[in-house]
């Protein structure tokens, strides 16, 4: 039998029959022409089967445009279409163009291994009945695509979801992808997702985002309903964008960051658009135990609230771009510089934002020292709810003395109100310093114009360090002991 990988016979006499179906394992599916790509579970397309599961687990499907549009049509009835690997090649000219057209209802698409996208692909017509499940990676890559050619700029285009005006075409109904989505040189990732569920959403990367040049654009249809994306963390450099649409009705995003420490810092430094004085267009919830930076560049307006829930949320900011709400509730919340990290090691950095919401309990604000310290300007409000706040210092410890006295927190001209929550907050002593975990008993708080300042900050050796200290002094203790 001739090796199907080295074939071009078109796909609908391949899938003649289930049988043949059957037999088809450990091998590369290979399509360059429109014809060879229709798949469907009817006799219009040469393939029939009692079960709406199409199966070939043990195959890669390799898509290669030949500058031509491939439509690969999924079954009509709800069921799975399975591949080990799916490949989309980048094609040989300058229309690189790749569709996948799945028609309502259409059957969910399962690739166990990984997606990856070299060419312009877009999903249309599967009305939020569709879901793909990718076991690997997202891999999109459309870098060679010169956007700098005004006809190439619709070719850079990787859309989960289609929405042509008033022609709503709809979305998936889930986007799972098992490891990272990787993006590179994609001037429109497009994503439209039915993924209603705060607690377990249907557009779930169990990986991290990460954006190399490319634009993420989230979109969601009408019906106030707001759409929950679950990621292990966002990266993105200074050409790399995210974008929060809605239409009718005002339904945004929230992203639900689920960051673990073992994956390390991921950070962002891309645009962000959002609706202008909307605080509800982002929703940023930190619920991983990680670290996520977000360090958008200057003059970049955005709204936006962020929810330190858990791990650390690190935010860069000036006062003429970012407008936030801040609300920490359990985890740790923090000020980083723009651009590089400041003087001593430390990221020192000033993060305005509109509101502070500040619960007690665990949680709460890091503050970066070394000759000076990271500070929160508030514009607006500040509430604490509570009788205990907690401040946590990191920085250079070669640069800290006890003398020195940082300004942590700041608030505009006037605001009588910010400024009475933190009178209110020293007088009663509810404001604690902690510097590598170590509670500083010195350290004490003080509010004098526009600032909440604190001094007594003591340099203390890790807990490391303290372990290896006393076993120094009890070894020594042990051998003077001997010598009597």
């Amino acid at each position: 039998m001739k090796k199907l990988g080295q074939t071009l016979l078109p796909l609908s006499v391949l899938f003649a029959s289930a049988a043949v179906a059957a037999n088809i394992t450990d091998t590369t599916i290979t399509a360059s022409r429109p014809e060879n790509m229709y798949i469907a579970n009817n006799s219009t397309y040469g393939y029939s089967a009692e079960s709406d599961t199409i199966d070939f687990a043990n195959c890669d499907l390799l898509i290669n445009p030949s500058n031509a549009w491939v439509t690969l049509r999924m079954p009509d009835e709800s069921g799975t279409f399975t591949v080990r690997s799916f490949t989309l090649a980048k094609g040989d000219g300058s229309l690189m163009e790749g569709y996948l057209e799945a028609f309502a209802p259409g059957a969910d698409l399962e690739v166990l291994n990984d997606m990856n996208l070299n060419g312009k692909f877009e999903t249309n017509n599967t009305r939020f009945y569709t879901a793909f499940k990718i076991g690997g990676n997202l891999n999109m890559d459309l870098s060679h695509i010169d956007i700098s050619i005004d006809d190439n700029i619709n070719k850079s285009l990787v859309a989960f979801g289609k929405c042509d005006g008033a022609n709503q075409y709809g979305g998936l109904s889930g986007l799972y992808v098992g490891g990272d989505i990787n993006a590179k040189g994609v001037r429109n990732f497009f994503t439209l997702v039915s993924s209603t569920s705060a607690d377990n959403p249907s557009f779930n990367v169990a990986g991290s985002v990460n954006l190399e040049d490319s634009h993420w654009n989230l979109s969601t249809q009408g019906y106030d309903q707001r759409t929950y994306v679950s990621l292990g963390g966002l990266n993105g450099n200074s050409n790399s964008m995210i974008a929060f649409w809605g239409t009718a009705g005002n339904p945004y995003y929230t992203l639900n960051f689920t960051n673990t420490k073992e994956a390390g810092v991921k950070e962002f430094s891309g645009q962000i658009a959002t609706d202008a004085g909307n605080y509800e267009s982002a929703v940023f919830n930190m619920k991983g135990g990680g670290t996520q930076i977000i360090r958008a560049p200057e003059n970049n307006t955005w709204y936006g609230t962020i929810n330190a829930e858990n791990g650390r949320f690190l935010l860069g900011s000036n006062a003429d771009n970012h407008h936030v709400i801040v609300n920490v509730s359990g985890g740790l919340f923090g000020a980083v510089s723009l651009n590089s990290p400041g003087e001593g090691g430390a990221d020192i950095g000033t993060t305005f934002v509109d509101q502070l919401n500040w619960t007690s309990g665990a949680g709460g604000i890091i503050v970066n020292i070394g000759y000076s310290a990271s500070e929160i300007s508030i514009l607006e409000s500040a509430t604490l709810d509570g009788d205990s706040f907690n401040f946590y210092f990191e920085g250079d410890a070669s640069h800290i003395n006890p003398s020195d006295t940082f300004a942590i927190i700041s608030w505009a001209d006037g605001n009588a109100d910010v400024a009475a929550v933190w009178e209110s907050a020293v007088a009663e002593g509810m404001l604690h310093a902690y510097l590598n975990g170590s509670l500083l008993s010195k350290a004490s708080f003080g509010v004098e114009g526009n600032y909440l300042y604190v001094t007594g900050i003591e340099a203390v050796p890790e807990a490391s360090e303290f372990a290896a200290v006393l076993g120094v002094i009890g070894f020594a203790f042990v051998l003077r002991r001997r010598k009597k």
